[in-house]
């Protein structure tokens, strides 16, 4: 049975303690924002932040903060990463405010040392992880409803979900929820009735649907076809692979007989492919996408160690370009994002975080390790196609759950740790 965060009692905190409290509510509040609305995510972010810090003023909680970062090595790394950003300041032709405004971009990574201070209790954990995947199951319902014409779109385009992520993101976010009820359904199999089982696979169909049919976002396309694999591969090995391939195979040649929007989209794809072969590539998002990749390749060639500097893409990027091609302050390559401003350096920190976390998976509690392991998945297959970690939405989406799944590292089961004060109702006011 499911236990409310909420205590059991009322007992006596102190006024660090409060704050804390007011942080970690703020924490479930961004999982209900990071698929609604832009500006609340900014809010409820920034005002966790604020009350963290707020509650850190007294010297003991500040200790027991720094101990837990220093003692979990996402933490750290997370943090190394974005002193690394901050220290690309220093170099490089960019302004001031250009390369604050980048550096503060990548906050997501001072976020996820923060959620990891907050959640070490299971309880809040497992309340966040419901907070984002109801708000995503929410959303799945709207979707629908705007395709069958029972809520109101708001007219934002033909492939817009309709909501502040974008189609995009929208994909992105939907195929790894598709991926974490398929998780839930495994892990719950023995003791889950018919009727159950059968509605967990619901949902997971309507999901993978809106991806296809729906909302056809090519990096959420993507995302859900290295996800199928990854899951059909964890549950049946190689046999799971081939089944993987034979359902995305089918899938697909059924969408683009019958689903519109998914054939536009293809055949968009392949008329952009055929026109950037003919010479005329700006055009064309294709073409765009190679004009990004190959100038952003020139200049981490000319900055190799140490990149042009933070907040520098934009201007090394507009000097490469003609009259004729897109300027851009975003290479939509997460990899070419930070390595055009810190090198290769600081994008082999990066790669070390992500090889890091994967290899920690396998040491959390439960089954967490499947779901850390497909929010990975999720961000290194996506960010080959758009730069999710300097993305809003989905910034915050990797930092959330990397931050609330690796809390529990070190515990040895998904529960409070064992040297939590047990504030009993005899401390009650």
């Amino acid at each position: 049975m499911l236990q409310s965060p909420l205590p059991v009692c009322v007992v006596k905190l102190s006024m660090s303690e409060r704050f804390d409290e007011i942080a970690r509510y703020l924490v479930l509040a961004m999982g209900i924002a990071i698929p609604l609305n832009t500006p609340a995510v900014s809010i409820t972010s920034g005002l966790m932040l604020l009350f963290w810090m707020l509650a850190a003023h007294d010297a003991k909680n500040l200790r027991e903060k720094v101990q837990i970062i220093l003692t979990n090595p996402v933490a750290v790394v997370a943090l190394v990463l974005w002193g690394v950003i901050g220290l690309g300041m220093l170099h490089g032709s960019q302004s001031w405010h250009d390369a604050l405004e980048m550096w503060w971009r990548y906050r997501k990574l001072l976020i996820i040392a923060v959620i990891i201070t907050l959640l070490q209790d299971y309880r809040w954990r497992r309340w966040a992880e419901y907070a984002f995947v109801g708000t995503m199951l929410f959303t799945l319902v709207q979707r629908y409803g705007y395709a069958l014409d029972w809520w109101w779109s708001g007219g934002v385009g033909p492939y817009a979900p309709r909501n502040a992520m974008g189609h995009i993101t929208h994909n992105i976010l939907m195929a790894f929820t598709a991926y974490w009820v398929l998780q839930r359904m495994w892990q719950y199999e023995p003791v889950l009735t018919r009727w159950q089982y059968r509605a967990y696979g619901l949902v997971v169909l309507f999901a993978v649907s809106d991806v296809l049919f729906l909302t056809p976002g090519r990096t959420g396309w993507v995302v859900l076809a290295a996800l199928s694999i990854f899951a059909l591969y964890q549950r049946w090995k190689w046999r799971g692979v081939f089944a993987a391939l034979l359902f995305l195979g089918t899938i697909s040649v059924f969408a683009f007989q019958f689903s519109k929007a998914f054939h536009s989209r293809v055949t968009d794809t392949v008329s952009e492919v055929n026109k950037y072969s003919t010479g005329d590539p700006t055009e064309t998002s294709f073409g765009q996408r190679v004009q990004f990749y190959k100038h952003s390749l020139e200049i981490m060639i000319t900055y190799p160690l140490l990149g042009g500097g933070t907040g520098s893409f934009r201007g090394e990027y507009n000097r490469r370009v003609s009259a004729q091609e897109t300027h851009t302050e975003n290479p939509h390559n997460e990899y070419f994002a930070l390595g055009t401003q810190i090198g290769f350096l600081g994008l082999g920190v990066f790669l070390y975080m992500l090889v890091q976390q994967w290899r920690l998976a396998a040491t959390l509690p439960g089954r967490k390790d499947r779901v850390a392991q497909g929010v990975l998945l999720t961000i290194v297959t996506g960010s080959l196609l758009n730069s999710l970690l300097f993305d809003f939405h989905d910034g915050h989406f990797y930092a959330y759950f990397i931050g609330l799944l690796y809390a529990s590292l070190g515990q040895q089961e998904d529960r409070a740790p064992a040297t939590q004060p047990d504030k009993s109702c005899s401390d009650t006011l």
